[in-house]
C-alpha cells in the first residue's frame, strides 16, 4: 500500500498563511501592497525562495540582516516557513522587497567573479603547459603568446576610445598664434635712427673735471706754510 502527499487546498493555505503572518506581527492583506519579487527571482535567478535566503546569509547588508532576523524567528514553525515568502519576511522586516533584490545580486555578481578567478588560477599551469608544448612543436601563435608574455616581444599597444558624457564635444585645440613679420621700410627705419643716435652721444663733448674752489686752495697753501715754519723754529731752538 502506497502513500501520496496531499496537496494543500486554497482554504488550507491561506489558513496556514495567515498563521504563519501572526506570528512575525503582520497582516496577510498588506503582502498585495509590496512588490512581488518572488517570481523574478525563480525567472532570472533560477533560484528557489531557501536558496536566495542562502545567498543573503552571504551578505553583510543591514537591510539583509534585518530580513534574516525575520527568517530565523523562533517563533515559526516548519510549516510556516513554507507558507511565508520573501515579501512576507521583508514587510515584517520593514525593507522594501526591491533592496532585496539588489543585495541579492551583488552578492551573485560577487560570488560569479570570484568563481571565475578561481578556474582561472586553477587551471592556469594547465594552460600554460600545453601553450609551452605546441610552442615547441612548431605552433607560431604559441611562440608568439610566449614571447610576449616574457617580454621578449612588445605587447602592441590598444586602440584608444574616447566616452563623450552628456553629449559634450572634446575642446579644440586653440590655433597657434602667428606671428607678422614688420615691413621691410620700418624695420631700416628703426636701424638708421638707433645709429644716428649712437653717433650723436659720440659727438658731444665730455663733460670738463671737477676742479676745487681757488678759495680752497690758498687756505690749504697758508696751512702748509705755516706747519712748515712752526717746524723750522723747533728745529732752531734745539
Amino acid at each position: 500500500m502506497t502513500t501520496t502527499a496531499l496537496t494543500p487546498t486554497p482554504r488550507q493555505l491561506s489558513i496556514a498563511l495567515r498563521t504563519a503572518c501572526a506570528r512575525i506581527g503582520i497582516d496577510p492583506a498588506m503582502l498585495a501592497t509590496v512588490a512581488s519579487i518572488t517570481p523574478y527571482i525563480k525567472d532570472k535567478f533560477h533560484l528557489s525562495t531557501q536558496v536566495a535566503i542562502d545567498y543573503l546569509r552571504l551578505s553583510a547588508n543591514p537591510e539583509a540582516r534585518k530580513v534574516l532576523a525575520m527568517v530565523d524567528c523562533r517563533e515559526l514553525r516548519a510549516a510556516d516557513r513554507k507558507a511565508l515568502t520573501l515579501e512576507a519576511y521583508c514587510l515584517a522586516a520593514g525593507v522594501p522587497p526591491m533592496n532585496i533584490i539588489e543585495i541579492l545580486g551583488g552578492v551573485l555578481i560577487r560570488l560569479g567573479a570570484q568563481e571565475s578567478s578561481v578556474i582561472a588560477a586553477v587551471h592556469h599551469p594547465a594552460v600554460v603547459a600545453r601553450t609551452v608544448e605546441q610552442a615547441l612543436g612548431g605552433d607560431t601563435k604559441s611562440q608568439s603568446l610566449l614571447y610576449k608574455a616574457s617580454g621578449f616581444l612588445p605587447t602592441p599597444k590598444g586602440s584608444t576610445t574616447t566616452i563623450q558624457i552628456g553629449g559634450q564635444q572634446p575642446a579644440a585645440a586653440a590655433p597657434a598664434a602667428s606671428v607678422v613679420a614688420p615691413p621691410p621700410e620700418q624695420t631700416i627705419r628703426k636701424l638708421t635712427d638707433r645709429f644716428n643716435e649712437s653717433r650723436q652721444q659720440a659727438a658731444l663733448p665730455s663733460a670738463p673735471a671737477a676742479t676745487e674752489p681757488q678759495e680752497y686752495i690758498e687756505d690749504a697753501t697758508e696751512s702748509e706754510e705755516a706747519d712748515t715754519e712752526a717746524e723750522a723754529d723747533e728745529a732752531d731752538e734745539e
